[in-house]
């Protein structure tokens, strides 16, 4: 029996090598803020290369942005997500922490980042000054009342100072400049946030107090004028650095200011002189008077053709000056004891303005070509303070006594809706 051949032996198999253990890495890039929002990016690797379909979470412990979405990575380990702040948060600086878990490990990453929301300004916002009289015990904070102009609603109270009195706004740079009468102190509040930014002191609180009343804005020059009643000045601010930069001695018991933006003029009525003063906005030296009025209480400007109209009180009156030569070219009657005035440059027929008429509780509307009443209109018990939005051809005045605002349509001078308010009305203003 023939003796089978041995195979030879099988020689071992070679095994091929297990992948070498790699650690998962992630990076985390954040975009500039753009509409409210940021993006963000990033990559999951492990040993260099991309992980695909990686789950990142994301986790902030900020309480002004919304939650954050997770993200999967692509085929080349790319993911993506969005940042998103919340509705009425204007700037905020957040902590981000992005990480991913696969079966080779974890890894995480974490980046600060600044979102900042770019809301557009407000538009047809009326804003009202609501100071008791006498004044709240312990100078007690009183506010301004916001109104939307489309709904003739309040819809918030911002709070300013003892008294606020006078009211200015900045439609350029935002801001809204209030006069605190019994506080010396002008407030400084933001409209996009309806927030008070700061307070001016305009005195030191002694013997006389310093009464800032009426207030005027240059916006080309970004100058704030504020007439001191108790002190017989003039305090010019710097719209930027918030601060008084002078003040100019005027006339006795300065109670209403206007500017001229085009000329860099701004009128000052002093009452008890029975004058108005003309400064010179660059020079801030008063070089001009104008003569020939019986206490003068309000100042309007016509910016186009340069000429001033000042409501005098004993006289029933509304004076036309020429704001070259300082003479008076006309004198318009009016109603009893007149307050303020306001003037629609835009009004689709001719200019238009509008007095207040405390005594009767009228407002009379002039025909600022013909310079004659076009009709007087009945309002509230002891109207005061008047403004005008050109843009809706809308005029607001306060009703003092009846603590209202009468809203006027400036295309019809009917009265087409009243506001109230819980507190006295008497300076307002209006950003168009």
């Amino acid at each position: 029996m023939p003796i089978p051949k041995k195979k030879p032996p099988i020689p071992p198999q070679k095994q091929p090598p297990s992948p070498s253990p790699c650690t998962p890495e992630i990076t985390l890039d954040v975009s500039p803020a753009k509409n409210c929002s940021i993006q963000l990016s990033g990559t999951v690797t492990c040993g260099g290369q991309p992980i695909t379909n990686a789950t990142v979470e994301f986790e902030s412990a900020s309480p002004e942005i919304n939650p954050i979405s997770s993200a999967t990575t692509d085929k080349k380990g790319n993911f993506s997500s969005v940042v998103d702040i919340k509705s009425g948060v204007q700037s905020t600086e957040i902590s981000i922490t992005a990480s991913t878990k696969i079966k080779e490990g974890s890894a995480s990453i974490s980046k600060k980042a600044k979102i900042e929301c770019q809301v557009p300004p407000p538009k047809n916002r009326i804003y009202v000054t609501n100071g008791d009289v006498p004044p709240l015990p312990n100078n007690a904070s009183e506010p301004i009342s916001v109104i939307d102009g489309n709904t003739d609603l309040i819809i918030t109270k911002v709070l300013s100072g003892t008294s606020p009195s006078g009211i200015a706004v900045n439609p350029v740079t935002n801001r809204i400049y209030v006069t605190n009468f019994n506080g010396d102190t002008v407030s400084v509040i933001d409209t996009l946030t309806n927030a008070l930014i700061t307070v001016i002191q305009m005195g030191t609180g002694g013997i006389p107090a310093v009464q800032p009343g009426a207030i005027a804005v240059n916006t080309v020059t970004n100058r704030i004028y504020v007439a001191n009643f108790g002190v017989d000045t003039v305090s010019v601010i710097d719209g930027v650095l918030n601060q008084v930069i002078d003040t100019i001695p005027v006339g006795k018991r300065p109670f209403d200011i206007a500017v001229n933006p085009i000329t860099n003029r701004i009128y000052v009525a002093n009452n008890e002189n029975e004058n108005v003063f003309v400064i010179d906005g660059k020079l801030n030296i008063v070089f001009g008077v104008i003569l020939g009025l019986s206490h003068p209480t309000g100042l309007a400007v016509n910016t186009i053709n340069n000429q001033i109209y000042i409501v005098n009180n004993l006289t029933k009156s509304v004076r036309v000056v020429d704001g070259s030569t300082h003479k008076i070219l006309d004198e318009i009657v009016v109603g009893e004891s007149p307050q303020q005035i306001a003037i629609n440059l835009s009004h689709p027929f001719s200019p238009r303005l509008y007095v207040t008429n405390l005594g009767d509780g009228t407002v009379s509307v002039i025909d600022g070509d013909k310079n004659i009443v076009l009709v007087t209109i009945q309002v509230g018990q002891q109207p005061v303070g008047v403004a005008v939005n050109p843009l809706t051809n809308r005029v607001y005045n306060t009703n003092f006594a009846d603590r209202t605002v009468s809203v006027i349509d400036g295309l019809t001078n009917i009265v087409v809706d009243l506001i109230k308010f819980d507190r006295l009305s008497s300076g307002i203003a209006v950003l168009p």
